[in-house]
């Protein structure tokens, strides 16, 4: 397992790789999750992620495609860095991801090899008063 030390600051850049989360799964900022990773492109963006920032956007998928479009992907996620990593026997990966921030996917610019979408900043409204809070 290779654990990797976070920045001690983070700045969200303006494009980040999507990693697709198929069955509904979802990751809220501040949340840390772990994620087995199996499909080729995923492996690729995970290993390419963890040569620079360790920084990528995970996104719901609205369909069950295993090579998801950008039509196929919601438009909010959450960037989120990789913690740790570990290559499992059977060439899949296994991830500690925690998330930071939620964002906002304006467009694609890449889809080979795998999905790459500009992003913006969409931070939850903490003003807001939450009726189970009454």
């Amino acid at each position: 397992m290779v654990a990797a030390e976070a920045p001690t600051s983070l700045t969200i850049p303006d494009a980040l790789p999507v990693l697709p989360l198929r069955g509904g799964v979802v990751v809220f900022p501040l949340s840390v999750i772990p994620l087995v990773i199996g499909q080729p492109r995923s492996i690729q963006l995970v290993d390419d992620i963890m040569r620079r920032e360790r920084l990528l956007v995970l996104v719901g998928q609205r369909t069950d495609k295993e090579q998801p479009d950008p039509d196929d992907l919601y438009r909010v996620g959450t960037a989120a860095i990789v913690h740790q990593l570990a290559r499992l026997p059977d060439g899949k990966l296994r991830v500690v991801i925690q998330g930071l921030e939620r964002v906002r996917l304006l467009d694609f610019v890449a889809t080979e090899p795998y999905l790459v979408a500009r992003v913006e900043l969409a931070p939850d409204h903490a003003t807001r008063v939450s009726r189970w809070t009454r």
